[in-house]
Parts: C-alpha cells; sequence; structure tokens
C-alpha cells in the first residue's frame, strides 16, 4: 500500500499515489518477457521488439525529447518538482524536433512543442518520425534509452539529481551508450 508520505503528497499535489496508478492501468506494454513491472503479469503485454537496430540509411538528424509521467515520478520519490523544472529550463533552451510523451504523460512540461504522443512502443516510433534521419534523444530516466541502441542512436541522459540513486541511474545510461548532461 502506500505510505503515509506518499498518500500525502498525492493529496497535496493531487496526483494519483502508486497504487492508484497500478489500479488505473488496464495492460502495460514491455519487451521484457518475464520481468517484474509495475502490474502484476496478468496486466503485462509482451512486445516483441521490431528490428529497429538493422541497418539503415542515415542522412542528417532528428531530435526527440522524451517525456515522462512525471506526477507519477515526483509520487514515487524518484524525482521532485525542481528536477522537473531544471528539464522544463533544459527544453526551453534546447529546442528538439519532437517532444515523444509517455502514454502516461499529463501534459508536456513545456508549451509549444511538437508534441506526439506514442501510440505503440517508443522505440519504434522514433524511427517511424526519424525516417531516415539519425536519431537523437535526449531524456531523464527512461528505458527507452537502454533499448535503443547507441549504434542507432545518439542518446543522452539528462541528469537532475544527485546521491547513489542517481549515481546508479547515471552508470546504467552510460552503460547503454548515454552520454550523461547535469542538467
Amino acid at each position: 500500500g502506500a505510505t503515509p508520505g506518499e498518500r500525502r503528497l498525492a493529496m497535496w499535489l493531487r496526483v494519483p499515489t502508486t497504487d492508484q496508478l497500478r489500479d488505473r492501468i488496464e495492460s502495460h506494454a514491455t519487451i521484457y518477457a518475464g520481468l517484474d513491472n509495475i502490474v502484476e503479469p496478468a496486466r503485462i503485454r509482451h512486445v516483441p521488439l521490431l528490428d529497429i537496430a538493422a541497418a539503415r540509411p542515415q542522412h542528417g538528424q532528428t531530435t526527440f525529447f522524451l517525456g515522462q509521467p512525471y506526477e507519477e515520478a515526483i509520487a514515487a520519490d524518484t524525482l521532485d518538482a525542481k528536477g522537473v523544472g531544471m528539464l522544463r529550463a533544459w527544453l526551453r533552451e534546447n529546442p528538439v524536433d519532437y517532444y515523444l510523451a509517455h502514454p502516461r504523460e499529463v501534459a508536456p512540461i513545456v508549451p509549444d512543442v511538437r508534441m506526439e504522443r506514442s501510440q505503440g512502443l517508443a522505440e519504434e516510433q522514433i524511427f517511424a518520425l526519424a525516417g531516415n534521419a539519425r536519431p537523437k534523444l535526449f531524456a531523464w530516466f527512461t528505458s527507452v534509452l537502454l533499448n535503443v541502441p547507441a549504434e542507432q542512436a545518439d542518446k543522452m541522459y539528462l541528469s537532475v539529481g544527485n546521491g547513489p540513486a542517481e549515481e546508479e541511474r547515471i552508470r546504467l545510461m552510460q552503460r547503454a551508450g548515454c552520454s550523461v548532461h547535469h542538467v
């Protein structure tokens, strides 16, 4: 169940608790068969990742900011409002071609962006939108940065925190071929 702190935060910020979020999710798509996820196995839908790493011509570059359900991250204490503000400021200073919103993201963190709602797997939508251009991905912690092959896209992890948990996120992102930018 929700901790007292999570319930207070949910009430003050008018965001759902983790349990309430889980209850709202009808099915969760993942490319990781057999691994624990936000919901129990009965509601997990395994989606095989298409061969996006297959050789394809790349001419030019298309930039993407990968959104997140930031309210959920705040409720889970993995991000705070200051971190979202830092990401917002970075995005205002670094416009991108596409803001690819997470399916549970309420609204983009900046107005006036070319937002695309992920209709399937973000990993596939990125390559569909990029066409023959090389994708350049910017994001806070997301499995998309882990899943897209570094050979097929430039990837930058936008670090907004500190401490052991952030050090672990940085380590994971670097192992996945991401450069790290401390916002």
